[in-house]
């Protein structure tokens, strides 16, 4: 394991661990997130880092609040959700769908290039979970 491989390990098991803190302390949780996003280099000089075949360390916080999101979501707040944005949802599942039926029809391997074509969906799905979790956090103080 080279050198490369063991860091990102690391702040991705960090980053993993740190979602899982979301459970406990929340606030907490986003800071350190955010101190740590703030923090470490993410540029394309320090990407062998930070990112390996496609998907970066930070992927596995958002993979967490996306589960945590997933199991706690309010059905009454899905459906005034999706009709308060369906021009949204219906161009977003749209493109979705053609990405992904022209990656079937053309027999695209899955790699770090295909993750690169859906890297803006994935980031607007985690900025869209990533508000909607912070909406609910109530600030002491």
């Amino acid at each position: 394991m080279t050198i490369d491989l063991l860091v990102y390990f690391i702040l991705s098991v960090f980053s993993l661990l740190l979602g899982a803190f979301y459970f406990k302390n929340k606030i907490k949780s986003i800071l350190i997130f955010l101190f740590l996003a703030l923090l470490l280099p993410t540029s394309n000089q320090h990407m062998f880092l930070t990112s390996y075949q496609g998907v970066y360390f930070y992927d596995y916080y958002f993979l967490v609040l996306t589960i945590y999101y997933i199991i706690n979501i309010n059905l009454s707040k899905l459906k005034n959700s999706i009709l308060d944005n369906k021009i949204i949802l219906l161009a977003t599942s749209s493109l979705l769908v053609y990405y992904v039926c022209l990656v079937s029809l053309n027999a695209i391997p899955f790699d770090k290039y295909l993750l690169r074509d859906f890297r803006p969906l994935l980031c607007l799905f985690s900025a869209f979970i990533f508000i909607d979790l912070l909406k609910n956090i109530k600030m002491i103080g």
